[in-house]
């Protein structure tokens, strides 16, 4: 099994994604947040190269899951980085993400 890290912006990706269903709902806002992570943990730590290749150049795969979508990279035989989660109803241009 890989060992999956989330940068800071990933971090704050997920911190983001709480808020914004934390203003209608807390409980849901938790409880999604948690999902998210266990799913994107739990998929890419055992299919890191399953995500469709997004940026072949830098080797930066997509995940998507309930309408977000995880950025990350395969950086060894051990590790996985996710860059950033997003909705992608929102352009990552328009958020000032560039992959």
């Amino acid at each position: 099994m890989y060992h999956v890290r989330y940068t800071e912006s990933a971090l704050q990706d997920l911190e983001d994604i709480f808020g914004y269903i934390a203003m209608d709902n807390l409980d849901r806002a938790l409880s999604f947040a948690l999902e998210l992570k266990e799913h994107f943990d739990g998929v890419l730590s055992v299919f890191p190269n399953g995500g469709t290749l997004y940026n072949p150049d830098k080797g930066i795969r997509k995940h998507s899951y309930k309408g977000h979508t995880a950025f990350y990279h395969v950086p060894d035989a051990e590790n996985v980085e996710v860059l950033h989660v997003i909705n992608l109803r929102k352009p990552m241009t328009a958020r000032g993400i560039e992959i």
